[in-house]
């Protein structure tokens, strides 16, 4: 009996054990799946949420940022290029008179200078450019010399006093095509009375007057004709001058006087 009590209890016990170690493996399963689970359950918790906040798109309505605005352009001035160039120099010697300075030819430049000087080239050069015709400068009272030319204007210059009162230069241009023509005309009459002298004194006594006389005496005429015809034109296209104002060795009230110019050249 005893020794089958304790079989039977041996039996119990390991039965008994059993069913522990079972409840205890039973009771620690569902435990470690739940724990392991976990980061699935919050992965598909993230992922059910992230659906619903979805990142902001740019909407096709939304105002565009604005451009860069460019800066403002530089102040320009009112003046044109024909004004700048008309005037270089407004007071060239200081505050003074209104003086006006006005050509009949276009392109023509003035050039003053205090007192009477020699309008030929000189250095220093005591003349000052004011700027291109017609133009309206400033000039204390005193005595001055101007200078006109231009390209298609013959150079001349005339002496002219401003006193307490403004003033007026009017200038008519001579023709420099019509000067360069007399050039070439003075130049041919000069060649042709040196052929015709050299023909007359390189005469012999086997020579036959008359026969030298046919050709000298025709070109002494042409050559005096052409010689005479380009003086006449280099009168004709000087610059001449007319001051309305007061004049140097005048007294009294304005005054109107026509200046023949004096040619130059070189005159910048």
């Amino acid at each position: 009996m005893r020794g089958g009590n304790v079989r039977r209890w041996l039996h119990c016990a390991v039965g008994g054990l059993a069913v522990a170690v079972a409840a205890a493996a039973h009771a620690q399963a569902p435990a470690a799946p739940s724990a392991a689970s976990a980061p699935s359950a919050s992965a598909s918790a993230a992922r059910s949420v992230a659906p619903s906040t979805p990142a902001p798109q740019p909407s096709a309505s939304a105002p565009a940022a604005p451009a860069a605005v460019p800066p403002p352009p530089p102040p320009t001035t009112t003046a044109s290029l024909d004004e700048a160039a008309s005037v270089v120099n407004v007071r060239p010697f200081g505050a003074g008179f209104p003086v006006t300075i006005s050509c009949d030819r276009p392109f023509s430049y003035a050039f003053v200078a205090k007192g009477a000087v020699d309008s030929r080239p000189s250095f220093p050069d005591p003349f000052v450019k004011v700027g291109r015709t017609p133009l309206t400068i400033e000039l204390p009272s005193g005595v001055y010399t101007v200078i006109v030319e231009g390209e298609s204007t013959t150079t001349g210059s005339t002496v002219f006093e401003v006193r307490n009162m403004p003033a007026q230069v009017r200038v008519k241009g001579g023709s420099s095509s019509l000067r360069e023509l007399s050039t070439w005309t003075m130049a041919f009459g000069v060649a042709a009375l040196l052929a015709a002298g050299v023909i007359e004194v390189s005469q012999t006594k086997a020579d036959d007057s008359s026969t030298k006389h046919k050709f000298s005496i025709p070109l002494a005429i042409g050559g005096g004709v052409a010689l005479g015809g380009g003086l006449v034109m280099v009168l004709v296209s000087r610059t001449t001058f007319q001051t309305d104002g007061f004049v140097p060795g005048q007294s009294g009230g304005p005054a109107a006087r026509i200046q023949p110019g004096i040619g130059i050249s070189g005159q910048f």
